[in-house]
């Protein structure tokens, strides 16, 4: 009887070790899982931050380019009404 019970109590051990390990292994994926959402949350934010400073940087080009287009056509017109006088 108290044989049965060892090998009972040792099967329950083994069982517990197994499960634990399991339950382990699953954690570990979860947790892969979740970091790789965090890193792919990182990287859109990044990517989100780089454009933000392009389309900045292009407004700030094309506004440059309006000031010497509107500079430039203005003197074109006093130029022209200068000499038409």
């Amino acid at each position: 009887m108290t044989e049965a019970q060892a090998d009972d109590a040792q099967d329950a051990l083994d069982v517990a070790k197994h499960d634990a390990i399991g339950k382990g292994i699953i954690a570990d994926m979860y947790k892969s899982r979740a970091q790789k959402k965090l890193d792919d949350a990182e990287k859109k934010r990044i990517a989100e931050d780089r454009m933000v400073e392009l389309l900045k940087a292009r407004v700030d080009v094309n506004e440059a380019n309006e000031r010497a287009r509107q500079s430039m056509a203005f003197k074109a017109h006093k130029a022209h009404v200068l000499h038409i006088k």
